[in-house]
Order: structure tokens, then C-alpha cells, then sequence
């Protein structure tokens, strides 16, 4: 399972319409319905009930949403973290002085 198929899945399940997912994801229909399809067969359970040409979530799906929307957050707030990091806006800075400099010098200007 790839961060990929856990954020088409969401927003499929978001919009119960693959086509509309599709295009708020600036990817093909047969895109989605291919990667919803994978993650069906690789854990052999269905996450939607399709009715015609309508889809909806099923049992499975909407806990199943539950955890994948858990597991993208974090990935988002990770996504996040490495931005800030290279960013220069978290992290931590070392600074290394003689004890005059770290005394009397830095102290004002650090301030």
C-alpha cells in the first residue's frame, strides 16, 4: 500500500464519484479506478458497494477511511517538518564560543 492509493481512496471516498475524485486529483478515471482496484485485490476485500454507476463506501471502507485519513496526516505533518527543517524555520543551533565571547560578547546579540 503506497501513500498514493491511500490518497486516491480517501478522496474517492470523499466525492463517491471516481471520475470527479479523478479530476480533483488531476488523474486519469481509469487512474483511480485502478489504484482503488489494487488495493481491493491485494487485501481481497471490497471498500466500496457500486450500485450501476454510482459508488459508496461500504463497512470496510469507512473504517478503513478512518485510518488512511490518520495515516495521511501524519505524513502530511512529516512532509511539513522536513519543510520547515530545510527551510531554516525548526531546528535546533549549535553555537560554540570561548567563555569570554559566550560571557560578555554573544549574550546582547543573541538577545
Amino acid at each position: 500500500m503506497t501513500l498514493e492509493q491511500l490518497r486516491i481512496f480517501a478522496e474517492v471516498a470523499r466525492q463517491q464519484h471516481l471520475t470527479r475524485a479523478a479530476e480533483s486529483l488531476h488523474l486519469t478515471p481509469s487512474a483511480v479506478s485502478a489504484a482503488i482496484k489494487a488495493l481491493e485485490e491485494r487485501y481481497a476485500t471490497q471498500l466500496f458497494n457500486r450500485i450501476g454507476r454510482r459508488i459508496e463506501l461500504n463497512e470496510t471502507g469507512r473504517i478503513f477511511l478512518h485510518e488512511a485519513e490518520a495515516v495521511l496526516a501524519r505524513a502530511q505533518a512529516a512532509e511539513l517538518t522536513l519543510t520547515e527543517i530545510t527551510g531554516l524555520q525548526r531546528g535546533s543551533l549549535h553555537i560554540y564560543a570561548s567563555q569570554t565571547t559566550a560571557s560578555y560578547w554573544l549574550p546582547p546579540l543573541l538577545a
